[in-house]
């Protein structure tokens, strides 16, 4: 895999990726779906990523159980909306900025194996990706 994709990339990245998700909210109902997807984009794309887990806290100050994507410097945000309070599916952001913004407390998930999609999720996600993929390609 190459480390990948520059901030910008990224950022064309995520707003395609937001589409996506925005899309289908009955699918995309929070970080744990939202992560699946990006994990099956970058890995189809050939890019270094890292899932994190671990607690941050909301714009709300509430303290929360979180998965987010990281790219090199940048924070791919599964769940903007519960996060940051804002109306996007995906962001990407610096990762300085996110850690200002949430102070996250990363951890190990206790059962990491209930992420993991049945066979008909791993091919909606791959399909989803293809999609965001032609959107990259649009750009």
């Amino acid at each position: 895999m190459s480390d990948g994709m520059d901030a910008k990339e990224l950022r064309e990245l995520s707003k395609c990726a937001s589409r996506q998700v925005q899309q289908e909210p009955a699918v995309y109902t929070g970080c744990a779906p939202v992560s699946s997807l990006l994990e099956t984009l970058l890995n189809e794309m050939g890019v270094a990523h890292r899932r994190v887990f671990g607690v941050v806290e909301t714009n709300r100050k509430e303290k929360v159980g979180h998965s987010w994507i990281e790219v090199g410097d940048v924070v791919l945000e599964t769940n903007p909306s519960q996060v940051l309070g804002l109306d996007y599916g995906v962001m990407a952001m610096a990762k300085d900025t996110w850690v200002s913004m949430t102070n996250p407390k990363e951890s190990v998930h206790p059962c990491p194996e209930i992420l993991q999609p049945t066979d008909a999720g791993r091919k909606f996600y791959q399909e989803q990706a293809k999609d965001i993929i032609s959107c990259l390609r649009r750009l």
